[in-house]
């Protein structure tokens, strides 16, 4: 919630600090100055916010005026467990520019929110602020730009942005319409965090020898004490000791023998309580769930897609719990059970072949057509360079630099080298052409455009078919490519578009010429090309398998990380074992690769998060079950550089 209050009565200090029954001041929250207060507040929303009758909309009053906006943050986009990654706060005095100040993040993909207030304007307005810029972050969003005149009047302003790296980020600045005092305040939220020991939005329930009963991560919960940190280990696989050494060795436990060869379980986090009896009495009955020295404490959850699982505790030191007003603990334990299972890393792979595919090539010759005669056949005619069209390396094929009718000359590429399999369909043809008007004397370079881009049916002759593609803007003086057709367009020659055809060398080779005509012509003027290309789009008459088998060898779920490399465009990842599937509308590049951990559900290209190309709505955050499970990959497009990693551990309870 962000807020925006001003003093007791009009004109004077905005002393009385917002609050709202539930909620709790973010970390710089409060920023005063003059008749202007900026507060803002959090609470973790439960399904149960309305039905225990808290009203989340209900603040104190603060005399003079108050105005708030509450911003919702989808569960899953960030850190239950510790939201704020920093955070900074600030006023200014009289003033225009407005200039919140930015802070250090420690983890990337924090979500940064900027907030100011102000005590102006007077008047009623939703465009107080400019635009908000800010070069150390993405995506910048306008949340809150409002005004009002009720009261004395004031102004409240928010925008989001997305800071991708860990580090530094700067002031983020606008220009309001009004100058103002202002409290300003920026807040790094934190990503959801990864390789959690506890399984990330999952309730745990720790029963005591005696029954007491205590719950973490659900406070919708009666016997609800806390959450549990990133901190916390030994619930997974990844923490249980893979030789089964005496714990008691490494870890001081003062049961002596008992521990031996035992998995080592440590829950840390933080106490939730609304004021000083609540906390007390909450951390006076997680010691009393803790007291298993001689009998067995009961740790229950229900993993992500799993049933619900039951472990045997002992405590094997001291419950630590820190003093203040904010009360974390570590509570060290033991699995009261033998674990002899070492932990094992698997990994498996496989290349991803795609149903639809496409391949891009440079020709393989080149030649030109001379159409009419200039008194000397050899005026006006392609020069090639050293490299001519079939790389794209900077040296031009040129016209002559006489005045001639361009339309008289011709340029055409093929042996493309093209080996499309012989059941494939071809579904369609994109060229490029990476050409430049070379201007010889002072003034602009548009001398020259299109007249013809078309299919060639031989090489050898001028012989053209289906649709002119030539585009009718003016080449430009700096070289660029132009792109003609594209991956649906069979550019009007169907009959010419077959795998026997575009596959055909020599004198006949398939592939396509540009034929420029000149629009004015300046003394020195050439037209120029550095390079052709052409992309074929096709479909394979069988859809190919992409499978590889992972098997399991634990005894409960384990939540893999799957890694799939470009390029590819809109992979879908089955479980087939278990039906399940995940959807992504996205592009893989070729040589970028995107990152999905299904444990902690992030999605990350190239190391950005890319959650945002989840199809939610068939999607399903599968894992690998206890035996053999076959994941399957597909996608829409893709080439032979595509490539499927599954990589997880063998799970056990």
């Amino acid at each position: 919630m962000v807020a925006e209050s001003g003093g007791a009565t009009a004109g004077t200090e905005a002393n009385v600090a917002l609050t709202a029954s539930g909620w709790e001041a973010v970390p710089d929250s409060g920023q005063k100055e003059g008749n202007t207060r900026l507060t803002v507040l959090y609470r973790i929303a439960t399904g149960t916010d309305v039905a225990t009758g808290d009203d989340p909309t209900t603040t104190n009053d603060t005399g003079d005026r108050q105005m708030a906006r509450i911003i919702g943050i989808k569960v899953g986009t960030f850190n239950t467990y510790s939201p704020f990654n920093t955070s900074a706060g600030g006023t200014q005095s009289s003033t225009q520019l407005v200039s919140i100040p930015g802070s250090t993040t420690t983890t990337d993909g924090c979500l940064i929110l900027a907030c100011a207030s102000g005590d102006l304007p007077d008047s009623t307005s939703t465009a107080e602020f400019g635009p908000a810029t800010n070069a150390s972050l993405s995506n910048i969003t306008e949340l809150i730009d409002r005004a009002v005149n009720t009261g004395d009047g004031g102004a409240l302003f928010a925008v989001s942005g997305i800071k991708s790296t860990a580090g530094a980020y700067g002031a983020t600045t606008c220009t309001a319409v009004t100058s103002a005092a202002r409290g300003v305040l920026s807040l790094a939220i934190a990503p959801p965090p990864v390789g959690l020991g506890v399984e990330y939005g999952c309730k745990y329930t720790l029963i005591g020898p005696d029954g007491t009963t205590v719950v973490f991560n659900d406070s919708s919960d009666p016997n609800f004490v806390g959450v549990l940190s990133p901190e916390s280990s030994g619930l997974d696989s990844a923490d249980v000791r893979e030789d089964a050494t005496d714990a008691t060795e490494e870890d001081g436990g003062h049961h002596g023998d008992f521990f031996e060869g035992r998995r080592p379980v440590v829950l840390q986090g933080t106490i939730i309580a609304s004021g000083a009896i609540d906390r007390n009495e909450k951390a006076e009955k997680l010691k009393r769930a803790s007291r298993a020295l001689r009998r067995d404490a009961i740790l229950t959850w229900s993993p992500q897609g799993g049933s619900e699982v039951e472990l045997g505790l002992r405590r094997q030191q001291p419950l630590r719990i820190t003093k203040g007003y904010v009360k974390d603990f570590q509570l060290p334990m033991v699995a009261a059970e033998i674990y002899p299972k070492a932990v094992t890393n698997q990994t498996k792979s496989t290349s991803i072949e795609s149903q639809k595919k496409f391949v891009t090539k440079f020709p393989g010759s080149q030649t030109q057509i001379h159409y009419g005669a200039f008194g000397d056949e050899e005026e006006g005619l392609f020069s090639p360079g050293t490299s001519g069209i079939q790389v794209e390396d900077g040296i031009y094929t040129s016209t002559a630099s006489t005045p001639i009718a361009a339309d008289q000359i011709s340029l055409v590429g093929s042996n493309f080298g093209f080996a499309i399999p012989e059941t494939a369909t071809i579904l369609g043809a994109e060229a490029g052409i990476k050409r430049r008007g070379f201007n010889g004397s002072a003034g602009g370079g548009d001398d020259f455009k299109d007249l013809t881009v078309q299919l060639i049916d031989t090489e050898a002759e001028p012989s053209t078919t289906g649709e002119n593609k030539a585009s009718s803007e003016n080449w430009p003086e700096a070289a660029a490519w132009k792109m003609y057709g594209g991956r649906s367009d069979k550019w009007g020659a169907s009959g010419t578009m077959t795998p026997a055809r575009v596959n055909q060398s020599g004198a006949n080779a398939f592939g396509f010429r540009l034929r420029p005509q000149r629009v004015s012509y300046d003394a020195g003027d050439k037209a120029e090309v550095d390079a052709f290309k052409l992309t074929l789009y096709y479909e394979e008459a069988a859809a190919p398998t992409n499978t590889v088998s992972c098997t399991n060898n634990g005894d409960m779920t384990a939540w893999p990380t799957v890694t799939i490399k470009g390029y590819i465009e809109n992979p879908i990842i089955t479980n087939s074992t278990t039906g399940e599937q995940i959807q992504l509308e996205v592009v893989i590049p070729e040589g970028q690769s995107l990152v999905i951990d299904f444990k902690n559900h992030a999605i990350k290209l190239n190391g950005a998060y890319a959650y945002d190309s989840l199809v939610f709505a068939n999607s399903e955050w599968w894992g690998i079950e206890p035996g053999a499970n076959t994941i399957a990959v597909s996608g829409e497009y893709g080439t032979a550089t595509a490539e499927l990693e599954v990589a997880w551990q063998d799970t056990f309870i």
